[in-house]
């Protein structure tokens, strides 16, 4: 009777956590891994440097397209549902195991140059302070970074120099996106990742 008793009991507990585990998305090894992806819209820029901006954005949708049927990714500016936005990124940062964030957009100033969005810029300080907290879910992310010429990652805010960073590359005397070489130094950081999930 007593065993019995007890093995009631502890059924019950185990349904509980399991449970409060599925509620928590803290199983990130029962499916595939959640992939956050952060950049600015990169409005109120000249149209040159928009377009820039558009083709970088939509180069790194294009890598990641290739890495489709391994995360689970949610892009920032494709989250539909209603609510407070800032709850909505927080929440699924916080619920994803990896993040990518694309600090650069182009200036206000309408000068040529870029400038760090300080809302993608608020999104990679959660990812990195998530990335150094043990026993949390999110596990590491990717900093992606124009680059207008070769002294410009010295800029790069301290905290996260550190990091893998992805630069955006420019060639030749125009300044032209260096597509090529963007996509095979993302697609490899991105492979890295997958390789330290096996």
């Amino acid at each position: 009777y007593a065993v019995r008793k007890r093995y009631r009991t502890d059924t019950k507990n185990a349904i509980r956590m399991l449970e409060n585990a599925r509620k928590e998305e803290s199983w990130s090894h029962l499916g595939r891994p959640k992939l956050f992806v952060a950049f600015s819209g990169g409005t109120g820029a000249g149209e040159s440097l928009y377009k820039d901006h558009e083709a970088i954005v939509e180069s790194i949708k294009e890598i990641l397209d290739k890495f489709n049927t391994a995360f689970e990714i949610t892009y920032w500016d494709e989250m539909e549902k209603p609510g407070n936005i800032t709850s909505q990124l927080i929440d699924t940062i916080i619920s994803s195991d990896y993040g990518i964030a694309y600090f650069s957009e182009p200036s206000k100033e309408g000068n040529g140059e870029f400038q760090d969005n300080p809302n993608v810029l608020f999104e990679a300080g959660m990812m990195q302070a998530l990335a150094k907290t043990p026993g949390v879910r999110f596990k590491s992310w990717i900093p992606i970074r124009a680059q207008d010429d070769v002294n410009d990652a010295a800029t790069i805010p301290f905290d996260i120099a550190s990091e893998r960073i992805v630069l955006v590359q420019r060639t030749g005397k125009s300044g032209a996106f260096d597509k090529e070489k963007f996509n095979d130094d993302l697609g490899n950081v991105i492979q890295s990742l997958l390789d330290e999930e096996e």
